[in-house]
């Protein structure tokens, strides 16, 4: 036991945490706002579909790497996958989100309803 990393572990554990903790509340905050909408659903799955490709490619150097005879570490290689594939996440949320425009959105479905009612 005195080989284990204290500080890696509730590092870890409290990132965890902390994690969940912002997420449980952020989407409560979004959906005192009306924010968890089928536009956001949407908007989320395709960014989720998105992410994957980033980290299959990094998978893919790292094999080639290998295959050159560079050491890498396995948390040093799964770090940058985890980095990479949540900063591809993040990225692809933002720029999907700009082609659903609220403006444009909204404005289609009230010419719909306009054209209900009259």
């Amino acid at each position: 036991m005195e080989d284990f990393n204290w500080g890696a572990f509730l590092g870890i554990t409290l990132g965890i945490i902390c994690g969940l903790t912002g997420l449980w509340w952020g989407r409560r905050a979004a959906a005192k706002q009306r924010g968890l909408d089928e536009r956001f659903d949407l908007i989320q799955t395709r960014a989720r579909a998105s992410s994957w490709f980033f980290p299959l490619i990094e998978t893919c150097f790292f094999f080639l790497l290998l295959l050159f005879g560079v050491k890498l570490s396995v948390a040093a290689v799964l770090g940058i996958l985890l980095f990479i594939h949540l900063g591809s996440w993040g990225s692809s949320f933002f720029i999907i989100k700009r082609s659903y425009k609220p403006s444009t959105f909204h404005s289609f479905f009230r010419l719909q309803i306009y054209c209900e009612v009259s």
